[in-house]
């Protein structure tokens, strides 16, 4: 996406310290707490940090992006671009952390994962998916044109391939699908991009769910979780990208009915998802999921002179800022017990 730039009517500067304080209360206590993993607790995040490496960001955002990943034992970027430094820079101030990317794809992008060392391993299983072309014949969709007609929009490959990596924790191995689905404005005057998104994430759910790749071998583990910005308009069952997610074995993490029902800080949209298997293994307990909402701690004093409790114009531009020091969404999160 075109990357965002700093609101030229706002010169707030903030203290790093201050902003650091806030995230860790919002973290530790209150309504958006946010669990953590300890034990044979696990608890994993996916983001989207908007333009990673591709907008300008000041250096005192730094800390801040990486305070919110800090206490994540195991959390899926996406949207880290071609340049490294900003990621270095990051990574720097995760010394508990490690990090492995891909190479770029759609939109110059990266998909990504940071992982605490000592509390999950990586396997031999790394990799990115990409549907053979001889079976892509087998993924579409029969949609209706302008006249009712049926017309087929077949596969064509992702956009950017889900990274997919095998963990252990405790004894157990699990699979993440790091995803960003092709986005395709629904409004567009071509129709058929909108339709590209519905068939990826279709397209990205049957070949999990097919019994041949299960039994072939090409699924390293029963215990999958899809995560990432799946670019799901609304968590309801007429949706036509969400209803391609919510199929057979698959069970996505509503966290529509929690306090910030979003995962977007405009506030309009469930873009990003976390989906486990259904049935989960019986040695893999869900307990907590939720959305961290950091933008309801930052910036209080920016919040405050702009007006934002009382004002749309203000709380827009509130957002502006936001999106350009940190992202325009928020982690979503889960604990697990093994």
């Amino acid at each position: 996406m075109p990357s965002f730039t700093k609101p030229p009517d706002i010169d707030f500067v903030w203290d790093v310290d201050t902003e650091i304080t806030a995230l860790q209360d919002l973290q530790d206590n209150g309504k958006h707490k946010l669990r953590r993993g300890k034990g044979k607790k696990l608890l994993i995040g996916t983001w989207n940090i908007a333009n990673f490496d591709a907008q300008k960001r000041p250096d005192d955002a730094f800390p801040l992006i990486a305070e919110i990943i800090r206490p994540f034992d195991l959390v899926a970027i996406q949207e880290i671009n071609t340049q490294l430094e900003g990621l270095e820079k990051l990574m720097g101030l995760l010394p508990d952390h490690s990090v492995i990317f891909t190479d770029i794809a759609g939109n110059e992008e990266r998909m990504c994962y940071i992982y605490k060392t000592k509390r999950v391993n990586l396997t031999s299983h790394v990799g990115e998916l990409d549907i053979p072309p001889s079976k892509r014949k087998w993924y579409k969709i029969t949609f209706r044109d302008e006249n009712g007609d049926p017309c087929i929009k077949r596969f064509s490959g992702f956009d950017r391939n889900p990274y997919v990596i095998t963990w252990e924790f405790k004894g157990t191995k699990f699979t993440t699908y790091n995803t960003h689905i092709y986005f395709g404005k629904k409004k567009e005057v071509n129709i058929d991009k909108f339709r590209r998104r519905i068939v990826e994430i279709y397209s990205l759910v049957e070949w999990i769910t097919k019994i041949d790749n299960r039994d072939n071998g090409s699924l390293y583990s029963p215990n999958i979780v899809l995560l990432g910005d799946m670019n799901v308009p609304e968590m309801k069952e007429d949706d036509q990208v969400f209803k391609q997610l919510n199929r057979g074995m698959f069970t996505p993490l509503d966290y529509t009915d929690y306090l910030t029902p979003y995962s977007n800080i405009k506030n309009d949209a469930t873009y990003d998802q976390l989906v486990i298997t259904k049935p989960f293994s019986d040695k893999i307990i869900l307990l907590k999921h939720g959305i961290f909402a950091w933008d309801n701690a930052v910036f209080s004093e920016l919040s405050e002179d702009l007006g934002v409790k009382t004002s749309k114009k203000a709380a827009s531009k509130f957002q502006a800022f936001a999106k350009w020091a940190i992202s325009d969404h928020r982690p979503l999160w889960c604990l697990m017990e093994f």
